[in-house]
């Protein structure tokens, strides 16, 4: 009896063990969930339901780049957006008037986290899902400091930040040290 016992005992824990981890996809079959460990060690936070122009998911680098600054005020950076999907763009347009220099955008774009070389500093959108699918769910190691987006405002003297510690977005100047955190599409 006591052998049958812990034999149901265990079988129910396999059980359930292995329906909490079909709930935890973590890509093994090419699809990731939201708050899943990405295929670049990083967590997935985004999912726009369907592979198209290059890209399904959002994932966000396992760890913080160096604190910088966004920019300086010698340069007008002109063209970024806010919405989900233009961090890339961003990145590539803040990059071209920034070529060199530890700026927030470029140290994105060296991050080599997973072996990819394929991450970029994200929008303004971008980084409020991080926050709202990640950090308000105790995932993705973020501290509670004020992080950079790409996207600019105010005549390019500001861009935009969100902090960390209660998701308030506001404009910060371009030359101020905040944190970086890489995103990738992929």
């Amino acid at each position: 009896m006591k052998k049958r016992s812990f034999f149901l005992g265990m079988l129910a824990m396999a059980l359930i063990f292995g329906m909490a981890l079909a709930g935890c996809d973590n890509g093994t079959d090419g699809t990731y969930q939201v708050g899943s460990l990405g295929p670049s060690g990083g967590r997935i936070f985004f999912d726009k339901g369907e592979f198209s122009d290059g890209w399904r998911y959002l994932e966000a680098a396992p760890e913080n780049c160096a604190p910088a600054a966004w920019g300086s005020y010698s340069a007008e950076v002109s063209g970024t957006g806010t919405g989900i999907g233009m961090g890339k763009e961003n990145t590539r347009l803040i990059v071209a008037m920034y070529p060199d220099g530890s700026y927030a955008a470029n140290l994105c774009k060296i991050y080599r986290g997973g072996n990819k070389d394929d991450w970029f500093l994200p929008s303004m959108d971008e980084l409020n899902l991080m926050y709202t699918n990640l950090k308000q769910h105790g995932l993705g190691d973020f501290s509670d400091d004020s992080y950079w987006s790409s996207s600019c405002v105010s005549n390019n003297i500001f861009s935009m930040v969100q902090d960390f510690s209660n998701g308030a977005q506001v404009p910060s100047s371009e030359i101020e040290t905040e944190s970086v955190r890489a995103v990738r599409a992929f």
